[in-house]
């Protein structure tokens, strides 16, 4: 839940920092060392994709124009991506535009889903657009390319010309299906949601030492100013007389039993540490933990993310010592939900998974790599939506490889750039769930339960 990047088309938007211990910012050039695991993908100017073989993308004008020849009821866009090999997750989606020349945008149909690289896939990809009207020679319309996992998107012209030639290769490029998470073995751990215990300092009965526990706040303090958030991470060991109940177990109509991380508006704002906290956020981490803490395997949770517009919610991990003490980088966000903070967009099938790296503990990243997406756009059944009911968030960490999938369902994967760049292994992650607020008009903000995350199970799985 780091610095994340949201695109727009031709255009993106750099968050801040989530917390003061993770603010510092360098570039690659400054951090990095050679043959460092973080440089593995170039940072994210380097990440482009071309159109046709043009340089193309995220150029802010078209290239050369597609050439289709009069009659035709489709146009094939060549699309590449840039690098050698295909070392992440990306996807495009195309719209098209009216240049008041012959052609109506509504009689055009682009695919409902993204077109989609994945590490294993060839580089070129064809993008298909089918035309429903009478196309004549002059006649022309404007695709855009939106990207995420890309720098930036792109546009192309397509044209009605004589004698022009506009062909798929008789040899399609591969594109793999995505892959299934589909554990053979138990969860070597579980989360007992009715039995488990949290505290302000990570011990049972809130001891200085101890049996350890859950821990109710996160590991660096109550609040994270760096990222403009403006709730306080409350409990009430620290927080006993302003604290509206955080972090509580409940019962949903089915009768399945849930962990509730509940934000909500203070009845007056909260003074700490000379700021005002109009907002109470809420968090369960498991920095005490030994038996939630790997470097390898797969971390998966079952949440209902809050549909509450600044309620930013996220499963996120990062690294610990054996000593138990929090290092970052390294950080995985399994998922991150912004509901509209930073004006990010939202649906109800949004999320987002990526990895912020560089030198272990440094508080400097030295590269990330977030990709956002819509599950709908995925693949994934109409109407699907993260809020209304529980989903399953799965993380599997390899030696080279980082996926994500929901449902079970393969959504990014990734090169693992999170290991110490000197070989070191006796550390491990860690995993935080919280639900952050980020919101201007403090008077839109719900008093209900669309303001809360609900934790339904949490499992780690070895290999």
């Amino acid at each position: 839940m780091a610095l994340s990047r949201r695109h727009l088309l031709g255009a993106s938007l750099l968050l801040p920092g989530i917390a003061p211990w993770f603010q510092s910012w360098t570039s690659g050039a400054d951090a990095a060392e050679a043959g460092a695991p973080w440089t593995l993908v170039p940072r994210l100017p380097g990440r482009t994709f071309s159109i046709n073989g043009e340089q193309a993308a995220g150029s802010g004008n078209p290239g050369t124009p597609i050439s289709i020849p009069p009659g035709a009821r489709e146009a094939h866009i060549l699309l590449t991506y840039d690098l050698p090999e295909v070392m992440h997750t990306a996807f495009v989606e195309a719209q098209v535009a009216d240049m008041g020349a012959g052609i109506n945008p509504a009689n055009v149909e682009v695919p409902k889903t993204y077109l989609t690289w994945r590490p294993g896939d060839d580089r070129d990809h064809w993008l298909t657009v089918r035309i429903h009207q009478k196309v004549e020679d002059g006649d022309r319309f404007l695709v855009y390319l939106k990207a995420e996992g890309f720098a930036k998107g792109g546009a192309v012209i397509v044209e009605v010309a004589q004698g022009a030639v506009n062909q798929l290769p008789a040899e399609m490029p591969k594109h793999r299906a995505p892959r299934r998470f589909e554990p053979k073995e138990r969860p070597a751990v579980e989360l007992d949601i009715a039995g488990m215990e949290w505290s302000d300092t990570g011990f049972a009965g809130n001891a200085k030492s101890g049996r350890p526990c859950w821990r109710s706040r996160l590991p660096h303090g109550y609040t994270q100013p760096g990222n403009g958030e403006n709730g306080l991470y409350a409990n009430t060991d620290a927080f006993p007389a302003q604290a509206i109940e955080p972090v509580s177990r409940d019962k949903d109509p089915d009768g399945r039993s849930f962990l509730r991380l509940h934000s909500a508006r203070f009845p007056q704002p909260v003074e700490f540490k000379g700021a005002a906290y109009p907002f109470q956020a809420g968090v369960v981490q498991a920095q005490r933990l030994d038996e939630w803490c790997h470097r390898r395997g797969t971390f998966e949770a079952e949440v209902a993310t809050p549909s509450q517009l600044g309620a930013w919610s996220a499963f996120w991990l990062i690294g610990r010592t054996a000593s138990k003490q929090p290092i970052w980088p390294p950080e995985i966000d399994c998922f991150e939900s912004f509901n509209g903070a930073y004006g990010a967009r939202y649906e109800p099938a949004d999320t987002s998974s990526g990895q912020h790296v560089g030198k272990h503990g440094s508080s400097k990243r030295s590269n990330q790599l977030t990709v956002g997406y819509n599950l709908e756009k995925l693949g994934f059944p109409p109407g699907t939506n993260l809020n209304r009911q529980a989903h399953r968030y799965a993380c599997e960490i390899g030696d080279e490889w980082i996926t994500h999938f929901v449902d079970g369902v393969e959504t990014v994967s990734y090169r693992n750039m999170t290991d110490d760049a000197v070989g070191r292994s006796n550390w491990g992650f860690f995993p935080i769930i919280n639900v952050a607020v980020r919101i201007d008009d403090e008077t839109e903000f719900a008093e209900d339960e669309r303001s809360d995350l609900k934790l339904y199970g949490l499992r780690y799985y070895r290999g």
